[in-house]
């Protein structure tokens, strides 16, 4: 089972982000409300995917994001904001406006991880 880490500061929207993709079928890490949580729960966890608010109480999910990266960590992200906040190196992610339906999240998140796994299979 995949685990997911989902970083959104909206504790409700992290909540049914959560709910969403445990019933799909998914193991959920956090939901972390701060950039801070995610970082300790990145330390912690082994983390197979994320989904991303772009823009988390303190700052901007990039800093994170960039972390993701380095780690070989498959994300997306789910905001208002549109993809022209994110830094050119990151618009090509996956990307859901709000509102998203729950299976575009489930679809999107599908993707990532089959992505990741046919890597894997190929290497």
């Amino acid at each position: 089972m995949e685990r997911v880490l989902i970083v959104e500061d909206d504790g409700i929207q992290a909540f049914v982000v959560a709910r969403i993709l445990g019933k799909a079928g998914y193991e959920i890490a956090g939901p972390c409300l701060t950039l801070q949580q995610a970082f300790a729960v990145l330390e912690e966890q082994k983390i197979d995917a994320a989904v991303l608010d772009i823009g988390v109480g303190e700052g901007f999910c990039p800093v994170l994001a960039d972390r993701l990266s380095e780690a070989g960590i498959p994300f997306g992200f789910i905001s208002g904001y549109g993809p022209h906040v994110l830094s050119a190196q990151f618009r090509l992610r996956p990307y859901l406006a709000k509102p998203w339906s729950d299976q575009d999240l489930v679809t999107v998140l599908h993707g990532m991880v089959a992505s990741v796994n046919r890597d894997k299979i190929a290497s």
